[in-house]
């Protein structure tokens, strides 16, 4: 307002003594200026403000070096001082001026009187924010104080409550108060509301606590059963093999072992073939029912042709084929054995033949498969076709159209006719051969994991459309006694892994756990066939080992 009164006096000056004259005049009417004399109190009652200002002034300066400037009566004095000089700002608002005087000298007194309005009000706003930081700094002050008093309040109810629970362990201590009036200290009261009672145990209660822990540990037992039958993948019995794969079941196979081995003096046969060497122990009596089963389990089918497979590596489908192709020529059968895997052929070892031809050159057009048959001088009515050198695409020869010619040829040759091919699941070489011949034999071991390896060889076999004859069941514990009294009631998983080192195809590059039946063949040595001494044989049976 200040500021808009000198803008317009210094328009007025500016424009000359008329617009002067108008301002004047307004400023008259306004109440702004007087033009009359101030009466002789109004001057007096102006100088006692200002007397009274400069005393108070004086004073706060004096308490201010004994009490501080953050005295509550050094803050009431500056207040004091801080109205008066407002009122005398107020009251010095309306000057009088002298009579007569030129309207431009009336004008620019107001201007000066208002100017030094202007600098008194500066040091009064100057003093109010001094004050006004002066009470923040007081009220975080107060703040930090209020905080120190709730945390004083809290460690307070915190000493109370353990005041109480220290009165309530006293009483339950002493319930009588003996204790209390003995040691009473200053502001604790103890009462005693009613007299203690014998207790009676609410927990643990035995037979609750036995009843629990039973049916958790038959709720334990059970999932754990559970959970042992889900993670087991093998077969234990002959009904779940039965069961599981939905194949008749047509031979048990013990383990041979080595302490009952031994062979025909001077012969080049194997000592793995059982039912030559040993045509008495138990081991071919097993063959021998195995053999038994493909004569009256035909099913109205024929069955000249004969596949032998397993579904891994390792599992003895090479012993089984050389051991039933022995056993059918021991009945007064034309037999021939063929050695179709391509892969890994071991029936020229087993029989002790050296061919460079067999059952690959013919397939590949290389040679007249007449021309590749040994006949096995040791074993009347056995004819074997070696696999010959390894060729280098099996698979395709296996699916040429020569295997179904081969086939029909040999089936009008011989009354039998036994084909050892690789596994299932480690090539696809035997899937063709499945489908052309008149049934398969599944030879399984048992194993880790055997239902697995079997349901997924079985789903093959019938995605094939292949006719299977049955299962034998490799490596059984065998059982002393007559004939072929061996135990199948439960498999052991790895029973047979103790029999002898080369039995059921272990030993000879793929056993299992290899599981690279299509790798090249690693060099190695060959094995040298032992020659021992045949034993005599009693007439009351077989001689058994001591």
């Amino acid at each position: 307002a200040i500021q808009a009164k000198l803008s317009r006096i210094e328009q007025a000056l500016a424009l000359g003594p008329e617009a002067c004259q108008t301002l004047v005049w307004q400023f008259n009417q306004e109440g702004v200026i007087r033009t009359e004399y101030a009466s002789r109190e109004e001057q007096e009652s102006l100088e006692a403000i200002e007397r009274n200002i400069q005393t108070l002034i004086i004073q706060r300066s004096e308490l201010s070096e004994r009490l501080g400037p953050g005295s509550p009566t050094i803050q009431g004095l500056t207040r004091r001082i801080e109205s008066w000089r407002a009122y005398l700002i107020e009251a010095s608002q309306d000057q009088v001026t002298d009579v007569g005087l030129a309207d431009d000298v009336i004008l620019t007194r107001y201007m000066e009187s208002l100017s030094t309005r202007m600098v008194m009000l500066s040091a009064r706003i100057e003093a109010e924010d001094v004050l006004f930081n002066d009470h923040l700094a007081e009220a975080d002050r107060l703040e930090i104080l209020r905080q120190r008093i709730e945390r004083v309040k809290h460690d307070r109810d915190y000493v109370e409550g353990l005041l109480n629970e220290a009165n309530k362990k006293i009483v339950e201590i002493d319930p009588s108060g003996g204790l209390t009036e003995a040691t009473r200290q200053e502001g604790f009261k103890f009462n005693v509301l009613m007299d203690a009672t014998q207790g009676e145990v609410i927990w643990p209660i035995l037979p609750v606590v036995l009843g629990i822990g039973g049916l958790l540990g038959v709720l334990a037992g059970f999932g754990l059963g559970c959970l042992v039958e889900i993670a087991d993948k093998t077969f234990h019995n002959p009904d779940e093999i039965m069961k599981q794969l939905n194949l008749p079941l047509i031979g048990h196979i013990p383990v041979i072992s080595q302490s009952k081995r031994y062979i025909v003096e001077n012969s080049d046969i194997d000592p793995i073939i059982c039912t030559y060497h040993r045509p008495k122990s138990q081991v071919s009596e097993a063959f021998r029912a195995v053999r038994t089963s493909l004569y009256f389990n035909t099913q109205g089918r024929a069955h000249q042709v004969i596949q032998v497979t397993s579904p891994t590596p390792g599992d003895g489908k090479s012993t089984l084929a050389a051991n039933l192709a022995v056993s059918i020529a021991q009945s007064g059968k034309r037999v021939l054995l063929v050695d179709g895997d391509m892969r890994r052929p071991r029936q020229h070892i087993t029989f002790g033949v050296t061919a460079s031809e067999g059952f690959a050159t013919v397939l590949s057009g290389m040679s007249n498969w007449r021309d590749v048959i040994f006949e096995c001088e040791e074993i009347e009515g056995l004819s074997i076709m070696p696999c010959g050198a390894k060729p280098q695409n099996p698979a395709e020869l296996s699916t040429s159209p020569q295997v179904k010619e081969l086939i029909d040829e040999m089936r009008e040759e011989y009354d039998f006719v036994v084909i050892d091919t690789p596994p299932l699941l480690a090539v696809t070489d035997p899937c063709p051969i499945a489908a052309r011949v008149d049934g398969v034999v599944l030879n399984l071991r048992i194993k880790k994991n055997v239902r697995v390896s079997a349901e997924r060889a079985v789903d093959i076999l019938r995605n094939l459309g292949a006719h299977c004859f049955g299962l034998v069941v490799n490596g059984v514990g065998a059982q002393t006694g007559y004939g072929s009294q061996y135990t199948y009631g439960a498999y052991r998983a790895g029973y047979a892994y103790n029999g002898y080192g080369y039995g059921y195809g272990y030993g000879y590059g793929y056993g299992y756990g290899n599981g690279k039946y299509y790798d090249e063949e690693r060099p190695g040595r060959r094995r040298e066939t032992q020659k021992i001494e045949a034993q005599p044989q009693s007439s009351g049976g077989p001689e058994l080992p001591g």
